[in-house]
């Protein structure tokens, strides 16, 4: 089997890359596919208005795993670290 990869994105409004209004992405989807595997992506535009992004898979423990930043990709051979926040058990 191929390697499986989910890309995410970041709605300006709210910052969640993983839950709230992305909630059909769930915890035993982000274990299958792997932290490393997921790729977040976001306009030149909300990168710069999104200043943290948050996670919220509904497993504090999965949420941790995440680290305290994410890499951003937000255009051809652009990429950056935003600031990443969890959810609170």
């Amino acid at each position: 089997m191929g390697r499986k990869q989910k890309f995410s994105s970041a709605p300006s409004s709210t910052g969640f890359i993983l839950g709230r209004g992305n909630q059909q992405i769930s915890a035993r989807i982000v274990k299958q596919v792997g932290i490393r595997n997921i790729i977040v992506v976001a306009t030149p535009i909300n990168f710069r208005e999104t200043p943290v992004l948050y996670v919220d898979t509904g497993e504090a423990a999965l949420d941790a795993e995440f680290g305290d930043t994410v890499l951003v990709v937000s255009g051809y051979r652009m990429a950056q670290r935003k600031r990443l926040y969890h959810s609170e058990a």
